[in-house]
């Protein structure tokens, strides 16, 4: 079950390719459970649904914006790839990153529903 949920993992940050920048204040929230459901895997989808994967991104996309405290952002592992999952998503995954650092300030840049 690794290999798929790091499979999962990779597909997120391909689904940012080129937008992703580790360092940045903006991010979007990435369901771990739905983009499992994406790839048709259902168990990982009922397994990690409502677990997000944080993709700090360039620049604003269209959406709303929301300034918000970084430091919620504790006990997240950042991947190779720039995202930043749980920690214990990264063991179940079998994937290494380094400790996730946010910063004090951030800004959730969520998708247009409507």
């Amino acid at each position: 079950m690794a290999k798929e949920l790091a499979d999962v993992l990779n597909s997120i940050a391909d689904n940012y390719k080129g937008e992703i920048l580790a360092t940045a204040k903006v991010y979007n929230l990435v369901d771990i459970g739905l983009a499992a459901r994406d790839l048709g895997n259902t168990e990982l989808q009922d397994r990690f649904e409502d677990v997000n994967a944080v993709v700090p991104i360039r620049r604003v996309r269209d959406g709303f914006n929301v300034e918000v405290d970084g430091s919620g952002l504790t006990d997240y592992v950042q991947l190779e790839n720039g995202i930043a999952i749980p920690s214990y998503v990264a063991i179940e995954a079998g994937v290494t990153g380094t400790p996730y650092t946010p910063r004090e300030s951030m800004i959730l840049n969520v998708k247009k529903l409507f």
